[in-house]
């Protein structure tokens, strides 16, 4: 039984994560075919490809990051110690940089060559402009064309910032808690 189906961009496969000792499966559509199979070991809150398709990133409950190389589906990075949990993670549009939210930080790491580095942590808290004083980083989306950084509070409401700037832009209130977060087409 599959818990979480993560598509890539051209919607041509999906990693299927299994309730069954965590197995990860990754499938061609639109014939379910098989491509490669593993297991994780972990229970995976979430994932996204990368713009290009070329990556995949995966977050485990206990903190864990995991990133696949998808033309061979060699795990090219896996680090167990980054932070207690991630909260989300996200691709910047149109670049292989990957950003994980956790806590009232976001972690950047940039892939290249299939080679992970981790040039900053943005303690986002620190950047912001509003009375909140509770941050806990629930959910991220980038505007299409990547200047736009939307961060959803669990504790109330979502802040957009300037991703290139590190700057708050825009506090939204709302009673609600943002899980998933997107821009629509023209940002």
């Amino acid at each position: 039984r599959t818990h979480l189906a993560i598509f890539s961009p051209d919607r041509l496969e999906y990693a299927a994560v299994t309730y069954d000792n965590y197995g990860l499966a990754i499938r061609t559509l639109p014939n379910q075919n098989t491509v490669a199979t593993g297991e994780i070991g972990v229970w995976i809150d979430g994932g996204t490809y990368s713009p290009s398709g070329d990556y995949l990133a995966m977050m485990a409950s206990g903190g864990d990051l995991y990133i696949w190389e998808t033309e061979t589906w060699r795990l090219i990075y896996e680090d167990e110690t980054i932070a207690t949990s991630f909260d989300t993670v996200a691709f910047v549009p149109d670049a292989d940089t990957l950003v994980v939210g956790n806590g009232e930080e976001v972690q950047i790491f940039e892939i290249a060559n299939s080679a992970v580095s981790r040039p900053e942590t943005w303690q986002v808290k620190d950047d912001m402009v509003s009375d909140s004083f509770l941050l806990s980083i629930n959910s991220i989306a980038f505007s299409p064309d990547g200047k736009y950084m939307a961060i959803g509070n669990f504790f109330d409401g979502a802040y957009l910032f300037d991703f290139e700037e590190r700057t708050q832009v825009l506090e939204l209130t709302c009673d609600c808690t943002p899980k998933s977060m997107d821009f629509n087409g023209d940002g």
